[in-house]
């Protein structure tokens, strides 16, 4: 899917001064700040609700207290002490606020439009068209790559609405990747290697920079069924387990920031097998010099790789569950047979190297692959938190962009690419976002009413994984 190239290689423009304003990414937006008290408030619909609701709360605290406070001294059977702080002598200012508030909560929630998100000049705190800013409305944003403070963020109070959307600056870059996994990282790095291109790469999930729950490897178990766990329910089976769930990863990195970073080569034969059945390009002697370009890898032999961006390690024979499991392999005849030496192991059991470097925090893609780069390219912009809505498809159903939802999950933005939009949202949510855009199987794309633009019955195909089970504890008696 690629839109056109006649534009060539150009940087993402970011004129002086202007500003996407369906954009709260371009305020400096970080989904795991999310809470904080300022992108709270810059949220109007929330904002508006959640604060109506505890005004309401407060008020009929209020008439509580104070009705039998008055119905008693309408009866002559309650007076207030000479000079006695009383709730009463609060009721006129308590309802003329709580009337001023819940009209203003109102407004603020049926016209949130009112407030232009267009962020002022810096160095003269006039926004971009001309008005001066509200302070009240101000925060401290920081930067959605980064995570580095950019100064304070105002909103405008204007008395009109924002400017059409024909007149807005378009965001555009020259390549669009959704889906930040385990592919989309390394894309998206091995993309703006190229200085002259500019690559936006959409995840759903938050960043997984400086967060431990995430990469500390001896974690990983609690990253299930959490907030960055899909955690999809599998359909429903004829000989049972009907209530598994298929785990899929919601956070940059996909699902080598979410697992055990289990490493293995894949087995020769059945790369073989892809190229003889017309997959070019994935025979072993095709893929096995890529697996030692991005190694470095600890173990012996010239068939690994040294000094490649993912560190793979042989696991030590420490933990002692571990090595009483061995020794009862070889005492009922399953042979102990290394991993990763070049020959599949068809019947063996042994220790596995991981992706993990020696302090215990994992190397996941996009710890490898974007972390040391994601500070010192102008050219890659990576979005956290932005959920993928469809693919945007011209006239003769080329893709020339994809539309996201807002951090508040309530209008639909778009981004637009150049040159090409990569896909690569996994074997589950890659073939949902496909007949999401209207491209799939097209007796069942009317079923869930979704207008067909192409008809590719073969976009969704079956997944099949494999369960795990683990244990974890420290034995008293192996």
């Amino acid at each position: 899917m690629t839109a056109s190239e006649s534009a060539g290689p150009q940087p993402k423009p970011k004129p002086e001064g202007s500003h996407d304003d369906d954009s709260l990414a371009e305020l400096g937006y970080r989904p795991e700040l999310k809470r904080t008290l300022g992108d709270f408030i810059n949220q109007p619909q929330i904002f508006s609700v959640v604060t109506s609701i505890a005004i309401i709360m407060i008020y009929f605290a209020y008439l509580m207290v104070t009705l039998p406070m008055l119905v008693r001294r309408l009866r002559g059977q309650w007076r207030p002490a000479e000079g006695r702080f009383t709730l009463g002598r609060l009721g006129l200012p308590v309802n003329v606020l709580a009337v001023l508030w819940g009209t203003a909560m109102t407004v603020n929630l049926a016209w949130p439009g009112r407030r232009s998100t267009t962020p002022p000049d810096r160095s003269t705190g006039i926004c971009a068209g001309g008005r001066s800013c509200s302070s009240a409305w101000s925060h401290w944003a920081a930067s959605p790559t980064t995570g580095s403070s950019s100064g304070p963020v105002r909103v405008c109070s204007p008395s009109t609405r924002p400017p059409p959307r024909e007149e807005r600056p378009v965001d555009q870059f020259d390549y669009v990747v959704v889906g930040g996994g385990t592919a989309g990282s390394v894309v998206a790095s091995r993309l703006s290697e190229d200085p002259s291109v500019s690559v936006c790469l959409l995840e759903a999930g938050p960043s997984d920079l400086g967060d431990d729950n995430i990469l500390r490897l001896n974690r990983w178990m609690w990253l299930l069924e959490s907030g960055y766990d899909w955690d999809y329910p599998v359909e429903r089976q004829e000989k049972g387990n009907s209530f598994l769930r298929h785990a899929r990863a919601k956070v940059l990195g996909g699902c080598s920031s979410h697992n055990s970073c289990i490493a293995f080569w894949a087995p020769a034969e059945d790369l073989d097998e892809w190229a003889a059945m017309g997959l070019d390009g994935w025979s072993a002697a095709d893929c096995f010099p890529l697996y030692r370009r991005l190694e470095d890898n600890d173990a012996p032999g010239d068939h690994h790789g040294r000094g490649g961006p993912v560190r793979i390690r042989t696991v030590p024979p420490e933990d002692p569950c571990g090595t009483a499991v061995l020794a009862a392999c070889e005492e009922v005849g399953i042979p102990i047979a290394p991993f990763n030496t070049g020959t599949t192991v068809l019947d063996g059991a042994n220790w596995f190297q991981i992706n993990a470097r020696e302090d215990g925090t994992r190397c996941s893609a996009s710890v490898a692959y974007l972390h040391p780069v994601m500070d010192s390219r102008p050219n890659l912009e990576v979005r956290t938190g932005l959920q993928a809505k469809r693919l945007a498809l011209d006239e003769n159903l080329r893709c020339t962009g994809v539309d996201y939802l807002s951090p508040d999950l309530i209008r639909t933005l778009r981004v637009h690419a150049r040159r090409e939009v990569i896909v690569s949202c996994g074997a589950i949510d890659t073939p949902k976002l496909l007949m999401l855009s209207g491209i799939g199987p097209a007796g069942h794309l009317r079923e869930t009413g979704v207008e067909v633009l192409v008809d590719s019955p073969g976009s969704v195909a079956t997944s099949r994984t494999t369960p795990r089970a683990s244990s974890c504890g420290t034995p008293s008696n192996p």
